[in-house]
């Protein structure tokens, strides 16, 4: 060392090590070193709570030699691996309250010991995740809301357990709840729809004309119900709609200029007329035994999803479809990563022409988490897209189930963070 430098800055740094213990650093520009030293680490900083959201973390200033006078805090925001950590703004006190930004991912707090000769920093090892924990009484459903939010989750024994269960983590019973039905069961269940009502929902309906072996069953070709070889099975639906006596949505053979089910486009030899005429036969079977509490959703899939086709010319007519409806998804690396306005923008536009003044409802959707942020596509879609870019969309049915992806509205805790906070909000209901 050249003389000059002797008595004047003196400056270490301890890096952090690959086990995240701490990382300490020291100043003492222009002091006599002769004197003393600035503090130094001996035992790194703490966190001690519960890393859940509303909880409040405290740090301990760890142990230090050098007699530090002061401690400053600083606390930071870090992957869920501990890394890429940013600091929080504000929050420099010895205890920092957990928010929904901070859900999914860890947190670390950096201490700084000062003494009159200089000063060390050192940071804590990450904690755990932070998490949410599940309302113990959401937020009732709210039908009358000026947008809705549904759910369809997988059919299971305890599906009514699962139903509470999710409306507890989303912290909100959902508007619209949306099951499945094909031939080999009843057409509607006055059970599970009563079930449904009883929690403050409406329930949809969805119903799919097949056995759910083969899409391309020629059994279930369009000409066969139109033929009347279902009819029996309508018209218990029928009737069963009329007891129930409640507004129900009916989503009859959804998706149909799809190539996946045996109503779709060309399958069995289909034509979009064949699908016109077919719904206008079942829609009559409900007219003719009473059914007016029924709302009829006609629900294709949006433009370029899979093999989809154009849908317009499947529309049966406005005098027989009470709600406008699109299936659409973010496949993210699977596929590509879009934003729900790369998702739905487009069919919106010539779904919305077909009638100027029916509602629409987004009746399937959902994003994978591979590919880019799906916490920060539901809040994107949910608070700004869909009232700009979609704002005739009154009901967003999300199909929360592990299947090709996780579709899951809890697929992290990032996302259902994020879902979470549009389902508090006064916004939707």
């Amino acid at each position: 060392m050249r003389a000059r430098s002797l008595g004047r800055t003196l400056a270490a740094l301890l890096v952090l090590g690959a086990s995240g213990s701490f990382v300490a650093s020291s100043t003492n520009a222009g002091r006599d070193t002769t004197q003393s030293d600035a503090p130094t680490i001996v035992t790194a900083p703490t966190i001690a709570g519960t890393t859940t959201a509303g909880q409040t973390l405290t740090a301990s200033k760890g142990t230090w030699s050098g007699n530090p006078t002061t401690y400053r805090y600083q606390w930071k925001r870090c992957t869920s691996s501990g890394g890429s950590c940013q600091r929080i703004a504000g929050a420099t006190a010895a205890n920092y309250a957990l928010g929904a930004a901070d859900v999914g991912l860890t947190i670390k707090v950096v201490v700084t010991a000062e003494n009159s000769f200089g000063s060390t920093s050192a940071a804590s090892a990450p904690t755990s995740v932070v998490g949410i924990v599940p309302t113990v009484t959401p937020l009732p459903a709210n039908p009358s809301a000026a947008r809705l939010l549904g759910v369809n989750l997988p059919w299971s024994s305890s599906w009514l357990s699962d139903l509470d269960q999710y409306a507890r983590l989303v912290g909100r019973v959902p508007s619209i709840v949306m099951t499945y039905r094909d031939f080999t069961i009843p057409m509607l269940s006055l059970t599970q729809m009563s079930d449904v009502a009883a929690h403050g929902s409406l329930p949809m309906v969805t119903v799919e004309p097949w056995d759910s072996s083969s899409a391309t069953d020629p059994r279930y070709s369009l000409r066969k119900i139109v033929r009347g070889d279902f009819d029996s099975w309508f018209a218990a639906g029928a009737n069963t709609a009329v007891t129930y006596g409640r507004v129900l949505y009916l989503r009859f053979a959804p998706e149909m200029n799809g190539v996946w089910a045996p109503w779709g486009a060309g399958i069995n030899g289909n034509t979009p007329l064949d699908y016109i005429v077919a719904w206008r036969h079942v829609h009559a079977i409900f007219v003719g035994r009473g059914a007016e509490n029924v709302k009829w959703v006609w629900a294709p899939n949006i433009f370029g999803g899979g093999a989809a086709l154009d849908f317009t010319p499947y529309y049966p007519g406005s005098d027989v479809v009470d709600v406008l409806a699109l299936d659409g998804y973010n496949w993210g690396s699977l596929d590509v990563w879009q934003t729900y306005s790369h998702v739905f923008g487009p069919s919106y536009d010539s779904l919305s022409k077909l009638d100027t003044v029916k509602p629409v409802m987004i009746t399937e959707t959902a994003s994978a988490e591979s590919g880019g942020d799906k916490g920060a596509w539901i809040t994107s879609a949910f608070t700004r897209e869909i009232p700009s870019r979609t704002p005739r969309v009154k009901a967003v049915i999300w199909f929360s189930v592990k299947k090709e992806v996780d579709w899951r509205v809890n697929s992290s805790e990032r996302s259902l963070a994020a879902y979470r906070a549009v389902a508090m909000s006064s916004a939707w209901g």
